[in-house]
């Protein structure tokens, strides 16, 4: 598998087309974008969108949306890669993903295995009668959990150790 860097608007609406409380091409607004792609097609796609800098201009928060069309791009090697470009290159404080609460069991598995807390509820932020679940991840929590827990092992399914090159290096 390989991580694809460059291509920002195209795996962002890749990405609102398979998730469906966004849908919009551009719903993410301003964005970055990495794709992961396996014997020459995307597989997954993953949107760091809404960046919020705190009064001092310092990152602060940066949300999170992930699609995918195979559960293959769910390696260590990857979320490894996906969790180290927020908080070592983009220097964000916490990381936020947010999901439709009649979604939340299925959706949020792996991101409260990886340390994700669940912090609030949304009332109608997807439209009337449908909440979102607000989950974070901050820098202590990736550093004192997340980051040891994908440090080491190989990866379940497909028995591999990945190298991590940051985007730009």
């Amino acid at each position: 598998m390989d991580l694809v860097f460059g291509h920002d608007t195209d795996i962002a609406a890749w990405v609102a087309a398979r998730i469906d409380w966004v849908r919009n091409p551009t719903g993410f607004g301003a964005c970055r974008a990495v794709g992961i792609m396996a014997q020459g097609q995307l597989i997954a796609g993953v949107v760091y969108h809404n960046f919020f800098v705190d009064a001092e201009g310092r990152p602060a928060n940066v949300e999170m949306s992930i699609a995918a069309t195979s559960p293959k791009w769910c390696t260590r090697g990857n979320l490894r890669a996906l969790l180290h470009i927020p908080f070592e290159q983009y220097k964000v404080r916490r990381i936020s993903v947010m999901t439709p609460e009649d979604q939340e069991e299925r959706v949020m598995r792996v991101p409260r295995w990886l340390g994700f807390k669940r912090e609030a509820v949304l009332v109608e932020i997807f439209g009337p009668g449908r909440p979102a679940v607000l989950y974070r991840l901050t820098r202590r929590q990736y550093e004192n959990g997340a980051k040891l827990r994908l440090a080491e092992g190989r990866d379940r399914k497909h028995g591999q150790r990945r190298a991590i090159a940051p985007a730009g290096s």
